[in-house]
């Protein structure tokens, strides 16, 4: 069972993650203090982190950053309040993915594909075997 760490400073918007991503079968572990992200990720160790953009004390382009320093495989997902910025290409270079924070179908199809992504195929088949 895949972990994913939700990282939001909102108690509701973690629980309204929590709860979708627990239906879709996800071992889900949340947290509101962006300052103990590192050391949750150790503690934890996670296999996708979903992270509210911010800004300020703990800007998330920041955190990503130090996330990749550590764990450079480690996929992030970003939430956003501003779609526009999903148009934003160096999201990509910085090691992170964008979604809209309001459409949560949207997440677990970004989550699900990225963690599918990373899943080693059996031995003997690929992607294009046909089983």
């Amino acid at each position: 069972m895949n972990k994913v760490l939700i990282v939001n400073h909102d108690e509701i918007m973690q629980m309204l993650y929590a709860d979708e991503l627990s239906e879709e079968g996800y071992d889900v572990c949340t947290l509101g203090d962006y300052s103990r992200v590192l050391a949750m990720i150790q503690e934890e160790r996670p296999d996708l982190i979903v992270m509210e953009a911010t800004s300020g004390r703990y800007d998330s382009l920041d955190l990503v950053r130090d996330i990749r320093k550590k764990n450079h495989e480690l996929p992030v997902i970003l939430c956003i309040a501003y779609p526009g910025l999903k148009c934003d290409r160096s999201s990509v270079k910085a090691g992170f993915d964008v979604v809209d924070s309001s459409n949560i179908r949207e997440l677990k199809c970004r989550i699900n594909s990225t963690l599918l992504a990373d899943e080693p195929f059996p031995e003997g088949s690929s992607p294009n075997t046909a089983h």
